[in-house]
């Protein structure tokens, strides 16, 4: 099935991508609201000229979803997991875990330096991060498929939608665009940004499975050609390991990360009306971001696909096939 991705799929994906990119920049997602409710109102109040605009724009709209709508379906027979899982352990035993932890506190400490690590620009991260899976996804036998072409902002009322999700990061099929809230409208830490960024470029590759699109995430910053960046998949996996401390953080960072805490709590504070629809309705539903969603729920270190799989990419032989 992956000859149909390289044939069919990755072609039409260059074609709709060569008209997208020719669009304004951004495109607002503001727009398809503003035309959903121009339509309605041309309906409501008979309005043929009303309808006639915003009903094109719709269509044209539509029509490039539904072309870019095949980018997002090669996850359903591309089965990244099912290949290698057979190769990693069935149980990762303490001492595994333990060695995992050294080893990412290891690289976090070597790759990581204030300085870059604040100087890291959304368009130097998108690069990067480009340039390790066009390597990586062909050594794992997938097509490298087509990488995202820019971050913009995530204008409201977007942003407020997806914080009631649990999300305020996403990838807009309709423009190949990264969209993450600017720092005034979400002051989250660097390391939200740089993580979001990264975690959307996969999905812009065509990967929808959200622990699919973490475990390559991971593997593409941990396989960058960017130091600070390889310290930050480093701190992707402590972050998600049973053990580990953040007083183990270099100098600099945790310093960052706790201000980023305190700002994130009063940001939290003033917008109850958002996030009580995000605790009280959605989490008790599971209809939202949830740690099983992403293979990253306590508990599951042991037996979990998600950390099976970075343990066995992170030792020979999976780690000399990403090297190759």
């Amino acid at each position: 099935m992956e000859s149909l991705y390289a044939e069919f799929f990755s072609p039409l994906m260059v074609v709709i991508g060569r008209f997208t990119d020719a669009l304004p920049d951004p495109l607002s997602p503001c727009l398809h609201i503003l035309a959903f409710l121009g339509f309605g109102l041309g309906l409501r109040f008979c309005r043929p000229g009303l309808l006639m605009v915003t009903g094109s724009f719709l269509l044209v709209s539509a029509s490039s979803q539904m072309a870019m709508g095949p980018f997002q379906i090669p996850t359903a027979y591309r089965d990244l997991e099912g290949h290698w899982l057979e190769k990693a352990p069935e149980i990762l035993t303490e001492e595994q875990v333990q060695r995992l932890m050294q080893s990412m506190q290891k690289v976090l400490h070597q790759g990581f330096e204030l300085k870059p690590y604040e100087d890291l620009s959304d368009d130097l991260i998108l690069q990067a991060i480009n340039q390790s899976l066009d390597r990586i996804l062909p050594r794992l036998g997938f097509e490298a498929g087509r990488s995202a072409q820019r971050v913009k902002s995530l204008p409201e009322p977007i942003l407020s939608i997806a914080l009631i999700y649990g999300g305020p990061a996403a990838h807009d099929v309709f423009t190949q665009e990264i969209m993450i809230p600017d720092f005034n409208a979400y002051p989250a830490s660097r390391y939200f940004r740089i993580r979001a960024i990264c975690h959307e470029a996969v999905h812009a590759r065509g990967w929808v499975h959200e622990r699919t699109t973490t475990l390559l995430e991971i593997l593409a910053m941990l396989h960058s050609d960017l130091p600070v960046l390889q310290s930050m998949g480093a701190l992707r996996v402590l972050g998600i390991l049973p053990f580990w401390k953040s007083s183990f953080l270099p100098e600099g960072l945790g310093r960052e990360l706790d201000e980023a805490r305190m700002r994130m709590q009063a940001y939290q504070k003033n917008r109850p009306v958002v996030y009580g629809l995000h605790q009280r309705l959605l989490s008790p539903l599971n209809w939202n971001n949830q740690p099983r969603k992403y293979g990253t729920e306590p508990g599951n270190f042991s037996r979990g696909i998600l950390y099976r799989l970075l343990w066995f990419f992170q030792s020979p032989p999976g780690l000399d096939i990403l090297k190759e």
